[in-house]
């Protein structure tokens, strides 16, 4: 990796890791958290207690302390059950000092550039000029002008690079920190433009963020246990996002596994119906029936043995979407509504249409971690004998979820699918997360404490691939073929794709 991407690697990564940071930060500022961690930072403080003296949930309040534990501001020592003990870290301890500055967070996370500066000035006017200008102030800083570079560099995308300073918005401040920032350079006639293609290419990752604004936004409401109904994203931004990360890293490892299912001499002993359950705005079926056209046999065949595609989704906002990027293409298709945690449900559905179980391939991408959760029996566990996540999660009702309940609920919803992919079988694409130790050695490599916190809060359930693995084999399920995505050498993956099959 040359110099530039590295630079560039350490920025984006500050600024979105630094946003949940900041969601998190406000929410323990406002229940004097963040001021006992400064005035105990020598001792060992209890969870228990932490959530008794301040009156927050136990559940959500771990979910934080991870965040801060994935940034290397806090260690955290498992007690065992649901409870650890933590400590400040020296690194912690700087940047304690430095907490006021996160009072109001959530005033940032706006689509307004002059409400950010507004508010940005307010917080370093008022800073502790007692606390020597370090290197924890200037990261502070950039957690808190994250949230505009996300919509400047988002922007700057949708508009191929160019943005008008005087028409879109115009902010002296902002001006001064994307030149120092290094992302642009500014004209005399106010141009904005990006001077390189590293910024460029890494700009879209700022979408991600932006459409978890809602959820951050929440996080202080949720510590206290004050549930709102708001929605916890935007999912339009949301489903936009996901289409281009399969075309970005995923597709031609995906497509690796699809198109050898199409390119057999037995073309009628070939799957007739493309099932994608999750599917967003269809771009994986689209990208899936554009490659077997032009690339396989079966694309030589398609009048003989047409091809149908069946979105899934259990929103009606991204099968709105479906449907009309699949009208768009003139492609047979159908979408209907599913979760991916029924699948009895949705094949009882794909049967009123006479679309039959040793037709279907199925496919879904980052759905498996957004199941729905359900605590499994005690005398059900398909196994004792599992690895410490040493990592915190909640169900729906913000109560903790061991690691033991998360493997055997995982390993269930693997059986609950094993009778209906016994012919074709199912091509998973599926997020992963890292261990803390790794997480916190990685920071620069990857965005993994937003992505894992943004996760975390609106109850998905993102796992190490090893831990995913261990579940596949549990459950019964081979794994014909598969492929990893790595963020960086050396470092555990951040996405798998596997073909499975029930035995």
């Amino acid at each position: 990796m040359d110099k530039t991407m590295q630079i560039v690697n350490h920025r984006v990564f500050a600024h979105l890791n630094g946003l949940a940071i900041g969601s998190v930060a406000q929410g323990l500022l406002e229940t004097g958290v963040l001021d006992r961690l400064f005035k105990d930072h020598q001792k060992k403080i209890y969870l228990d207690g932490l959530v008794a003296n301040h009156c927050i949930t136990l559940g959500y309040t771990r979910l934080a302390m991870e965040t801060l534990c994935l940034a290397g501001l806090l260690d955290i020592q498992d007690e065992g059950g649901v409870s650890f003990s933590m400590q400040v870290t020296p690194r912690g301890k700087a940047w304690l000092n430095h907490r006021r500055l996160y009072r109001q967070y959530n005033e940032l996370l706006t689509t307004s550039l002059e409400s950010n500066a507004q508010a940005y000035m307010c917080r370093i006017s008022d800073d502790d000029k007692s606390t020597p200008d370090d290197n924890t102030l200037t990261l502070v800083h950039m957690h808190l002008y994250a949230p505009s570079i996300c919509l400047i560099m988002l922007r700057l995308v949708e508009q191929g690079g160019q943005l008008d300073m005087v028409k879109d918005w115009n902010s002296l401040i902002w001006q001064d920190i994307l030149r120092r920032e290094g992302w642009v350079s500014i004209s005399n006639s106010g141009k904005v433009s990006i001077p390189n293609k590293v910024g460029l290419l890494f700009a879209p990752l700022y979408a991600y963020p932006i459409s978890y604004f809602p959820l951050l936004r929440q996080i202080p409401d949720l510590l206290t246990g004050e549930k709102t109904n708001t929605p916890t994203i935007d999912r339009e931004l949301d489903i936009n996002f996901s289409g281009k990360v399969f075309r970005g890293p995923c597709r031609d490892l995906f497509l690796n596994q699809l198109l050898p299912l199409f390119n057999t001499e037995d073309v009628a002993g070939q799957p007739n119906v493309i099932v994608d359950t999750g599917c967003g705005d269809a771009t994986v079926l689209i990208e899936a029936y554009q490659a077997i056209r032009k690339e396989t046999i079966r694309g030589q065949h398609l009048h003989d043995y047409p091809l149908l595609l069946v979105g899934v989704e259990y929103e009606i906002a991204a099968i709105n979407v479906a449907k009309q990027k699949l009208q768009q293409e003139g492609l047979r298709h159908l979408v209907i509504f599913g979760d991916i945690s029924k699948p009895a449900d949705i094949h009882e559905t794909l049967n009123k249409y006479n679309i039959h179980v040793w037709d279907i391939l199925h496919i879904s991408k980052s759905v498996v971690h957004n199941r729905v959760f359900t605590h499994p029996n005690p005398e059900n566990a398909y196994s004792n004998n599992i690895p410490n996540l040493n990592m915190s999660y909640v169900d729906v009702d913000g109560q903790s979820v061991s690691s033991h309940s998360l493997f055997n609920n995982l390993v269930s919803f693997f059986r609950l699918w094993s009778p209906w992919i016994s012919h074709h079988g199912m091509i998973v694409i599926e997020s992963h997360c890292w261990s803390p130790m790794v997480s916190q050695i990685a920071n620069d490599s990857y965005p993994m404490n937003l992505v894992k916190t943004t996760h975390n809060f609106s109850t998905q359930y993102l796992v190490p691939a090893e831990f995913y693995e261990g579940a596949i084999a549990l459950s019964g399920l081979v794994t014909i073929k598969t492929n990893s995505i790595f963020a960086a050498p050396g470092l555990p993956p951040t996405m798998t794709i596997k073909h499975l099959k029930n035995r």
